[in-house]
């Protein structure tokens, strides 16, 4: 009776360990607090961070300037906004209330992580002469 006491309590032991290992070695994300991050690093500027909270596909499509990402700090700062995760590794960004000027932002889970798709944003919105944001005639999100 006692063995097997010993053996559940190291089972648990092991678990918990295994558990803690996991987090600590494979970082778990949110979308919010990836959006959340994002929002920070435009606020200070951070192009290392930047790049850190985009996809790998985003990277190749843009060269952020700590001005342009002033610029969408500002446009996003005081955005009330919600998740919505459309499936495991794809979520949106929908702003309250909608935005003209800002796009819901879409992220997919790459790695493990949740990261800002801008290439696929840049695929989706196009932006009119007024700089108001629409869905690409063809293909737009569902």
């Amino acid at each position: 009776m006692r063995s097997k006491y010993l053996r559940v309590k190291v089972f648990a032991i092991f678990l918990f360990f295994s558990l803690f290992l996991t987090f600590q070695v494979f970082p778990q994300s949110t979308p919010y607090e990836t959006f959340e991050n994002y929002r920070q690093a435009l606020k200070e500027g951070d192009i290392k961070e930047y790049f850190s909270l985009i996809t790998s596909e985003s990277k190749k499509i843009v060269n952020p300037s700590k001005s342009l990402m002033r610029r969408e700090y500002n446009d996003l700062k005081d955005l009330d906004f919600y998740v919505e995760k459309k499936s495991c590794c794809e979520a949106v960004i929908y702003f309250r209330p909608p935005s003209k000027k800002v796009p819901p932002y879409l992220l997919k889970k790459e790695g493990g992580t949740w990261k800002i798709d801008l290439k696929k944003m840049s695929q989706i919105y196009i932006f009119d002469t007024n700089n108001n944001w629409h869905y690409r005639k063809r293909g737009g999100a569902k």
